[in-house]
């Protein structure tokens, strides 16, 4: 298989010019592949930290408290109120009523629906597939009759219930827009460097063409792509950084060490 033999190739270092293809499909498709290896540094410390988290909605309970009291029962299954209920805390406005699209609602708002919840900021809307950050019934009503401490406490299991509620499309979304990051990031670095990789040609007889140099750039992402999930598992943190730092020293290594007696 195609990809078996690029991947060796990438390791191939003495050997790798004579194996030099035109960029294609499969060139291409093996790209893909690295660059979700290269995306699984931080992918995996988001599914670690479950997602870009609204933090801010806990937050803002845990500082201070609204000056509001509202008659509803939030459990797993919905919310239940007497009367539809808006109010601002933290310059987030809470509406608690049935989502309408044709409503203009606050910049950043947040609608506590039937069956599910809407944080909107803007033109971004987040849709929770339901209540799944409320694991027991959470009765609002007692807020009427509760003092300092018991309302504070009534709040912040509010807010993280609210916040549980977006965990799993937020941690879906967040590792789709850092894979589709991680491929425009790996698009543009390649570009840059097969412009670099082109100033040896002036110092030797003969080169490889533009072509064939995506090619032999894509193949030298095999290492660190490969180091950089193993550093993943430690630092997450890092990986990216030594990812692309080892692309660019592999590169200039091969080409200095290999590439000069190949290209005499």
């Amino acid at each position: 298989m195609f990809i078996i033999q690029y991947f060796k190739n990438g390791f191939s270092y003495e050997y790798v010019f004579k194996r030099l293809i035109p960029i294609n499909f499969k060139v291409i498709l093996y790209f893909i592949i690295l660059t979700f290896l290269s995306a699984f540094p931080l992918n995996y410390q988001i599914i670690q930290e479950e997602g870009f988290r609204l933090d801010f909605i806990a937050e803002s309970f845990n500082t201070s408290i609204p000056d509001v009291a509202i008659d509803c029962e939030v459990s797993f299954a919905g919310i239940n109120c007497q009367e539809n209920v808006s109010f601002t805390h933290q310059n987030v406005t809470y509406y608690i009523e049935t989502y309408d699209e044709s409503k203009a609602y606050e910049e950043r708002s947040i609608i506590l629906s039937n069956n599910r919840i809407y944080y909107l900021q803007g033109e971004s809307i987040l849709e929770s597939r339901g209540y799944q950050g409320f694991s027991d019934t959470l009765d609002m009503g007692l807020l009427i009759f509760s003092d300092q401490v018991e309302k504070e406490a009534l709040w912040q299991a509010f807010g993280e219930g609210i916040e549980g509620s977006f965990g799993p499309y937020i941690i879906f979304n967040a590792l789709l827009t850092n894979t589709v990051i991680q491929f425009v990031i790996q698009v543009i670095f390649i570009i840059f460097l097969s412009i670099v990789l082109q100033l040896f040609k002036y110092q030797l007889s003969s080169f490889m063409t533009y072509s064939e140099s995506l090619t032999f750039i894509v193949w030298m992402m095999t290492l660190p792509a490969v180091v950089g999930v193993g550093i993943a598992l430690f630092e997450p943190v890092f990986a990216s950084v030594i990812y692309q730092f080892l692309v660019g020293i592999v590169i200039m290594i091969v080409m200095l060490k290999y590439g000069r007696k190949y290209y005499l």
